[in-house]
């Protein structure tokens, strides 16, 4: 998977890194230590009993330690939430409609597809509602994902970083039919975005049916 296929890639990959190296880590200082003191204090070794004095020096580091490494992880969260919730002002609206079992995309011209269509490199804000049950629209290449509630507007943004096509998925069950509840990014050029986000709508009658099973699911 290409590392800079959307603006969230390298900050999320970063983020996930450092929790799972720091993750590992203490697994191993935690697994090392409990292997150590099963040894070390081996009621072989020490058949009588002793009371051991604490150490203050001990007790503050491991205090102190974890406080510090659980506000790093708090703030890489947050400066990663917040850029997340603030789409920019220029970003391309989109409004997005989870229905059983399709997407439904609408632009601000009504331009209307089942497919999300988008330019390369230009912000795009999507804001997801549902009209039936509880959606959730996932892309697992841009790691974004979000809610599509009824009666509720929930949004997320994003920025295309190469051309291509990009799976999209529900991850909220939702009936029998959630399994083939699916569709695609398509992200163009913005020459071929401008060309398809300008086209006229289908003239004739079964161009005109096929369209609005399409779009309608």
């Amino acid at each position: 998977m290409n590392p800079v296929v959307s603006n969230y890639s390298t900050l999320f990959d970063g983020t996930f890194i450092f929790l799972t190296v720091t993750s590992l880590i203490l697994l191993a200082l935690i697994t090392f230590f409990m292997l150590y003191f099963v040894v070390k204090y081996n009621r072989k070794k020490h058949p009588l009993a002793q009371q051991l004095e604490g150490n203050l020096l001990l007790e503050i580091i491991w205090t102190v330690a974890p406080t510090v490494l659980v506000l790093i992880m708090f703030y890489y969260g947050w400066i990663n939430f917040s850029y997340m919730r603030n789409a920019p002002e220029e970003a391309l609206p989109v409004k997005v409609t989870g229905m059983q079992w399709s997407w439904q995309f609408e632009y601000k011209n009504g331009k209307q597809s089942n497919v999300l269509n988008v330019p390369l490199g230009k912000p795009v804000k999507l804001t997801l509602t549902s009209a039936d049950v509880i959606h959730s629209l996932f892309i697992p290449a841009f790691r974004i994902k979000e809610d599509a509630v009824p009666g509720m507007k929930t949004h997320l943004w994003f920025n295309a970083g190469e051309i291509g096509s990009y799976d999209i998925y529900c991850t909220e069950y939702c009936g029998a039919g959630h399994s083939h509840m699916r569709s695609k990014v398509v992200v163009m050029s913005a020459a071929d975005f401008d060309q398809w986000y300008g086209a006229a709508a289908p003239q004739g009658a079964v161009e005109k049916g096929l369209n609005l099973l399409q779009v309608k699911g």
